[in-house]
């Protein structure tokens, strides 16, 4: 299954991609793209970028940026599956569902 959503990004830090998204300390700058908040609208997350810099008082440096991730998820053991549907982890073959 694909999934799409507008993501925050800040800067790079140390040439990593950084996102607005869930850090141990609440909401933050990760770099983790898995831990970003995801809107559904790009209109949202502009809406959100620009309330950051308004609060912190500060001019960040953002973008909004569409990204796609897929959910192929191994049933057994949860591990992601490569695109054929085989589990490299536990070496389960996942079934598809077919309508």
């Amino acid at each position: 299954m694909r999934e799409t959503g507008w993501l925050i990004e800040f800067p790079r830090v140390n040439g990593q991609q950084m996102y607005y998204g869930k850090t141990i300390e609440g909401l933050g700058s990760t770099s983790e793209h898995l831990d970003a908040i995801r809107f559904s609208r790009k209109q949202d997350a502009q809406a959100i970028a620009e309330a950051i810099a308004e609060v912190l008082e500060v001019k960040i440096f953002w973008s909004v940026a569409e990204h796609a991730w897929t959910n192929n998820v191994c049933p057994k053991c949860q591990a992601e599956m490569d695109e054929d549907d085989y589990c490299d982890r536990c070496a389960n073959v996942a079934v598809r569902k077919t309508k």
